[in-house]
């Protein structure tokens, strides 16, 4: 088999091998999620320390992304894939023999760091391997596919795994998985992606790692204190680091994210669009899955099954429907299109939310706001990544997966709060329960709309080619950047 990533067979196996990579640290934050009381009672965990078993490892990847595209970029893709499915795949293993609460959120932590090393190494080879446009908007479709599947399995096979093997599995049943694509990596993953010239920008690094990180831990602890100065400190912290990251960035001789790459339209346009898409999306399993057990009573494992259809809906919409339709309509009006598809779904779906409504209503609703968001996904992520140089692919990804990240973690926090507000946390009557979840929904409705809105900042391209852009082609200006 070649190892320059030519050739239709050998490109597959690239890809499934970087989407399983991708789809297993996208499994491994779902999946402890419904192992969470099992840890506590095995470990004796107490439930001030019992969040950070999943929250440790969220922050890590949210923190490090960008910092691990530019090493991607600097220090060769394979490499830095490499390393990060070995730290992914030795911690894993750790963290199932921990016998101390410590340990296991240290190994927790240490997953989502190399994790932060995979995703954006995996996402910019995925890009500079398929470079025909159309090849390329496929790929990313079936990448948008893996993102849905593996955050709705980590429910399901989380419930499965804890009940039948016990909740140390659910953290060595990655283990295999990361073993098998460190063999496969010097085999299938391209030799001609070397490492760039260039230092990496250390204080850059710092600034962006401590601001991202201060900001995702201000938002989630919105989740549990609300708006106090609990949750308002780390955010007013992260503005200030991240602030000073930019005016650092303007003078540094070699700066760790391009200022003409933040200037270009596609990336901010794009990156603007998924914080919105990902803030509407990503709440919406949680509400529903709460909504499931607490008002409908059915079981963690029923509830996981019933999400199944939406992300059934988001994968044929990304991987099938949008690289379709990507030749009859503008990228543009697809991420347009859907996210107004998406606000539609979750209004039907806030409709549904009530206890004297069968929880079969819910399918609808949520099977259509999964289609929109798939159909929106593959092209926003195209006009991220589809005309950078392939120097600067790498930061390139860190970025949309940053911003996934950061939009996911806002709209729970947001989601939460408004259930919280409304009564869905008062374990009062189902109707009182249904009546929260369903204001928040509507709270998703409004950014569904807004990631529609925002949709029109994308760049006019060229109908039937997912590569054109009415910017200038970003190689042209490569020596700027």
């Amino acid at each position: 088999m070649r190892s320059d990533g030519s050739g239709s067979r050998s490109r597959s196996l690239l890809l499934a091998v970087l989407c399983t990579a991708q789809f297993v640290t996208l499994l491994d934050f779902s999946i402890v999620t419904v192992a969470l009381p099992e840890i506590a009672l095995d470990l004796n965990i107490d439930s001030t320390l019992l969040p950070w078993v999943l929250n440790a490892y969220g922050l890590a990847i949210a923190a490090l992304l960008v910092f691990g595209g530019r090493l991607a970029d600097l220090f060769g893709r394979r490499e830095i894939f490499f390393a990060g499915m070995a730290i992914f795949g030795l911690t894993s293993l750790l963290a199932g023999f921990a016998q101390d609460p410590a340990f296991l959120v240290a190994m927790r932590a240490l997953q989502g760091v190399g994790a932060a090393l995979v995703t954006p190494a995996a996402l910019s080879i995925v890009t500079t391997v398929y470079t025909d446009p159309r090849e390329r908007g496929r790929a990313l479709g079936i990448w948008g596919a893996v993102l849905a599947t593996g955050l709705t399995a980590g429910l399901v096979f989380g419930a499965v795994i804890t009940q039948t093997l016990g909740w140390r599995w659910v953290l060595w049943v990655t283990v295999p998985v990361a073993f098998v694509a460190l063999v496969l990596t010097p085999i299938l993953l391209p030799t001609s992606l070397r490492r760039q010239s260039g230092r990496l920008d250390l204080p850059g690094a710092a600034l962006a790692v401590t601001g991202l990180a201060a900001l995702v831990l201000g938002i989630g602890q919105i989740e549990t204190a609300g708006l106090s100065t609990r949750s308002l400190l780390p955010v007013l912290a992260a503005a200030v680091l991240l602030v000073g990251y930019v005016v650092w960035e303007r003078r540094a001789a070699q700066p760790l994210t391009p200022l003409s790459l933040l200037g270009s339209r596609s990336v901010v346009s794009a990156n603007l669009v998924s914080v919105a898409g990902n803030a509407a999306m990503a709440p919406a399993w949680v509400l529903l899955s709460l909504y499931l057990q607490l008002v409908h009573e059915v079981s963690v494992l029923a509830a996981g099954m019933l999400l199944v259809p939406a992300a059934v809906a988001i994968a044929g919409g990304s991987g099938v429907l949008a690289p379709r339709l990507l030749r009859l309509l503008s990228r543009r009006a697809l991420v347009v299109a859907g996210m107004s598809i998406c606000a539609v779904g979750m209004l039907a779906l806030a409709l549904s939310l009530d206890d004297t409504i069968p929880w079969a209503w819910t399918l609808p609703g949520g099977i259509l706001a999964g289609l929109g968001y798939g159909l929106a996904f593959t092209a926003w992520a195209l006009v991220g990544v589809d005309r950078i140089p392939e120097r600067h692919q790498g930061i390139a990804s860190g970025l949309l997966v940053t911003s996934q990240e950061v939009g996911a973690a806002i709209g729970i926090a947001l989601a939460v709060a408004f259930a919280a507000y409304a009564g869905a946390e008062d374990m009062g009557s189902p109707g009182d329960l249904a009546h929260g979840y369903r204001i928040a929904v509507f709270g998703l409705v409004v950014l569904a709309a807004i990631g529609a809105i925002l949709g029109r900042l994308v760049p006019r391209d060229d109908v039937g080619d997912p590569g054109a852009s009415a910017e200038a082609p970003m190689e042209a200006r490569a020596s700027t950047l």
